[in-house]
């Protein structure tokens, strides 16, 4: 493996990660899918400073712990070859850290955004200033989940079958 020269380099090695996940991963389409959601309500909810951050933390608290689900399970299809019961148990626990995640930005989100949309006139008032950017940017939100969901998943790199493993000898 290729070790970054540069800043640059490093960036795109990084993105090329969160491109491999995004291209393999249903779960990591559906993320980022809904936070393209969440920033758009953001958006138009007009959020406070604190609100947004803390929006944006868990929303990049998921992306995150999606990211390091898809290296753990990479990472294990690595060097297990064979079904196992402890690699089975470090993928399900690693998919259960992105589902207790994801749970706690679905509590943040219903704490941030439920009080602004169930005060109608507020969030009417809001929406009918500029109905055309919200409109836009509700179809926007429905080409991204499309996209999303539709485009097939790539098939995840796999290692032939190893026919038999040599102890690697010390210095």
């Amino acid at each position: 493996m290729k070790e970054a020269r540069s800043l640059l380099e490093s960036f795109k090695y990084a993105w090329y990660g969160v491109r491999y996940a995004w291209l393999r991963e249903r779960n990591m389409r559906i993320h980022s899918a809904t936070a393209f959601l969440v920033f758009f309500a953001a958006w138009v909810l007009e959020l406070q400073t604190i609100e947004f951050v803390v929006v944006s933390l868990v929303t990049g608290m998921v992306i995150v712990a999606e990211l390091a689900n898809t290296a753990l399970e990479a990472l294990i299809d690595l060097v297990i070859q064979k079904s196992d019961p402890l690699a089975a148990v470090a993928k399900n626990t690693a998919a259960g850290a992105v589902l207790v995640t994801s749970l706690a930005a679905v509590l943040v989100g219903v704490a941030t955004f439920g009080p602004k949309v169930l005060d109608f006139e507020t969030s009417y008032a809001l929406v009918s200033r500029r109905p055309a950017v919200v409109l836009t940017g509700l179809a926007a939100s429905a080409v991204v989940w499309v996209v999303s969901l539709s485009v097939p998943l790539a098939k995840k790199e796999r290692r032939p079958e190893r026919k038999e493993r040599r102890p690697v000898r010390g210095k």
